[in-house]
């Protein structure tokens, strides 16, 4: 299996992934035996040494962590009676980790790696038996599961329930979750043995366009199909149930005529996940909600900014009501204001994240306080609280994280010590010697003689005479000449090193240096460009009113880049105490952001297992999209490409794109796209036939493998799907004898099946004169 990369937008499949060591139970016996003629030799003894171990994986539970997505959605209503269920697994193995039965370990066809030992089984909700007595739950339970100990689920005191084929192994989960369903339904609905190897395969994708969690995987996954079409009967719709069931001991039911032992009439199946939803013909799939988006923008896209929806006629500026539509349409929420002085008001709020671009207004120069960023409007007689709420926050975000706030402090520690250095050996006549961005720290040893001889000096001189001694009276010391000339006092004196350009330049290298190393630099300039990247920012300071990001929408905007400024200001106002704390702050605030703005893409990158890009070649997001949809929790692995240009050629890499919540995806770009398409997760696509159960044939091989084969489609008729469940071995028997793949019978294999049947990704495309 190759583990190349795969380019960006493509997808590859695979027969499966069978391990080395299959899931189980191992015994490993070592014998030592020394030869010697001598026969008194003391090591003439054989030894034998034996050591179990275990090769773990899920058996009859499996960590929900494990699952990547399911199709359909849980609780989803949509028009899914043409498609096949199916789940995602993050391991590619798993289907393959245990042996299905020990007489049935490899399949007949050479090109099927082994039989999955689980199956993915789709019920009405009259096909399962519900749970009695303790395993039923008293909390609600769509799925009709019930909880079982592992040790009565493989010997079950009821006589009419199968008793499984299995032992028990060391590292059995100790509870699991089975449903029960009569042998009829259990062999009207189970795939039959020959079916299996085709309802598993593996999947590799590009993960660099996905989410948060989801781009953090290695983009290989498994994937296990079901084998009925959930077809609704009634036109309001019919709900199903899906069941990732354990197979493992069954095999030899798997045929069209099992023999059961007398008595039995209920089969207990382990369920590793389920999940219900609904079938119906006019319901919302992918396609429907992607286009709800842009419902009712057919006069642009310009209500698809970060705002609040303006409604009635426009109104003249100048007036109240003007002043007040313009300040909304630039994405200010009116919000309730307490003053410090206790008068009860309103004051005008927008986050970092605006409908139209914002130039900086701070010009390198820190905000000191929320005051300081309080702007007042005298026509208006209010307050913009804008950049002083970031400010705030952007401090308690601080004061809350106990190792920010420590290494924070040890920088600024580190920093002083810095600038002490520098000035004592620029009392000495030393600082144009000073080799400018060296770290001072680390040639602190040559002029530690220097410096104690002048502190003997003043002992001698200064101290003599200014010092109190016994029976004397302490006199003030006497004013300080240089070359007979005054020197400056000393707070002037270090406003003057602070503003000396050789220092600013030694700072910023010094902290770019150390934000390189493991250490507190680092850490700061890691937390401030997560908050840069708005990370860990509450979400009603991102959109301050609901209503400007309703159920199913999607929202443009830019990003304020004094709101950031505001946030890693305050952040970094923590231990502030002083004047020379603060003229330190203001010394290296440009170095620590240009040190947090080069690690803003490199965040991503790292995430994704990518070469993280150089020092300075980071950018801060100035533009991106909200997404507020069933889609983003339905679709967990939704992915998002977003471009410099409409033709969709030049790709931007976000900064940052994640879940916020399970239905609201964000994503911060360095340059304003022009186009953003959103897409069905590859690794999730389903099985599926088109309109009237058309299926189009694909290449499997050559230049043009995945491509459709012009004018070849075939039709899915009702004897390869009776009662709705698809005889899979005869009807990839069938695609593969067609003239147009037979010569590709001798690859031809769960990968090749797979390839037949996957339905092609949807893709809506946002760009600035619409969308598609």
């Amino acid at each position: 299996m190759s583990g190349e990369p795969i380019p960006a937008g493509d997808i590859r499949f695979y027969d499966g992934y069978k391990p080395a060591l299959d899931a189980g139970d191992y015994t490993l016996t070592a014998t030592q035996k020394t030869d010697s003629t001598d026969t008194a030799h003391p090591l003439l003894e054989t030894t034998t040494a034996t050591q179990f171990f275990s090769v773990t994986a899920p058996r009859f539970a499996m960590d929900p962590a494990e699952i990547q997505s399911i199709y359909p959605p849980a609780n989803a209503t949509g028009p899914f009676d043409r498609k096949l269920p199916n789940v995602v697994l993050k391991e590619r193995a798993l289907p393959w980790e245990r042996e299905l039965a020990d007489q049935f370990p490899h399949p007949p066809n050479p090109n099927a790696p082994a039989y999955p030992w689980v199956a993915l089984l789709v019920f009405a909700e009259a096909d399962i038996i519900p749970p009695s007595g303790n395993a039923a739950s008293s909390a609600p339970n769509p799925t009709l599961v019930g909880t079982y100990k592992v040790s009565d689920f493989l010997k079950p005191t009821d006589p009419s329930i199968l008793l499984p084929n299995l032992t028990a192994q060391r590292e059995d989960e100790k509870n699991c979750q089975a449903i029960d369903i009569s042998t009829d339904t259990f062999t009207r609905l189970t795939p039959r043995l020959e079916d299996l190897p085709y309802l598993a395969h593996v999947r590799q994708v590009n993960v660099e366009s996905k989410a948060g969690t989801y781009a953090d995987g290695s983009g290989w996954f498994s994937v296990v199909i079901a084998n009925r079409f959930p077809r609704a009967v009634d036109e309001a719709g019919d709900k199903f149930i899906a069941h990732l069931v354990s197979l493992e001991g069954l095999a030899s039911y798997l045929v069209d005529k099992p023999t059961w032992p007398d008595g039995v009439t209920t089969v207990r199946l382990a369920s590793l996940t389920s999940w219900a939803f609904t079938s119906q013909p006019d319901g919302a799939d992918f396609t429907a909600l992607m286009k709800n988006l842009y419902a009712g923008q057919s006069g642009g896209g310009d209500g698809l900014r970060l705002r609040l929806p303006l409604t009635g006629a426009t109104q003249p500026l100048g007036t109240a009501a003007g002043d007040a539509a313009a300040a909304l349409s630039q994405g200010y929420a009116p919000l309730h204001y307490e003053t410090r002085v206790g008068d009860q008001t309103y004051g005008w709020y927008h986050g970092p994240l605006v409908p139209h671009p914002l130039a900086r207004l701070t010009a390198g120069t820190a905000f000191a306080s929320a005051a300081a960023a309080t702007i007042y409007d005298p026509g208006s007689g209010t307050f913009d609280l804008s950049y002083a709420a970031c400010w705030a926050t952007g401090r308690l975000m601080a004061l809350r994280d106990r190792a920010y706030a420590t290494a924070q402090q040890r920088v600024r520690t580190a920093l002083r010590r810095a600038v002490n250095l520098v000035r004592e050996r620029g009392s000495m006549g030393k600082l144009g010697n000073v080799e400018v961005g060296r770290p001072p720290l680390a040639d602190a040893a040559p002029e530690s003689k220097v410096v104690g001889k002048a502190f003997a000096g003043w002992l001698a001189t200064e101290a003599s005479a200014s010092v109190p001694r016994p029976g004397r009276r302490a006199a003030a010391p006497s004013a300080r000449f240089k070359n007979g000339k005054p020197l400056q006092p000393a707070v002037e004196e270090l406003r003057a090193l602070y503003a000396a350009s050789d220092i600013h330049a030694m700072i910023e290298k010094h902290v770019m240096q150390a934000a390189t190393q493991s250490g507190p630099t680092d850490t700061v300039v890691g937390w401030l460009a997560q908050l840069r990247l708005l990370e860990g920012v509450p979400f009603v300071h991102l959109v301050p009113d609901a209503r400007m990001l309703p159920p199913e929408s999607i929202r443009f905007f830019y990003v304020d880049p004094n709101a950031l400024d505001a946030l890693c200001d305050g952040a970094q106002s923590i231990g502030i105490q002083t004047s020379r704390d603060a003229a330190q702050h203001q010394l290296a605030r440009g170095a620590v952001m240009k040190a947090a703005i080069a690690r803003n893409q490199a965040r991503r990158r790292t995430r994704l297992a990518q070469r993280p890009a150089g020092n300075g070649s980071g950018a801060d997001p100035v533009a991106g999209f909200l997404l507020r949809s069933a889609a983003v929790s339905g679709w967990p692995g939704l992915e998002v490409q977003a471009f410099l240009d409409v033709q969709g050629t030049q790709e931007i890499k976000a900064l940052r794109l994640d879940h916020l919540a399970s239905d609201v995806l964000i994503g911060l770009y360095p340059q304003v796209p022009a186009q953003i398409a959103i897409e069905e997760p590859k690794e999730g696509l389903a099985f599926g036939a088109e309109d009237e159960w058309k299926v189009a044939l694909r290449y499997v091989a050559g230049d043009s493998v995945g491509q459709q084969i012009p004018n070849v489609s075939v039709t899915l008729d009702e004897s390869y799907r009776p009662n709705d469940v698809l005889r899979v071995d005869a009807w990839q028997k069938y695609l593969i004898g067609l003239s147009a793949l037979s010569s590709n019978a001798s690859i031809w294999g769960p990968a090749g099946f797979a390839l037949q049947m996957v339905s092609s990704p949807e893709q809506m495309i946002f760009d600035n004169g619409g969308a598609a």
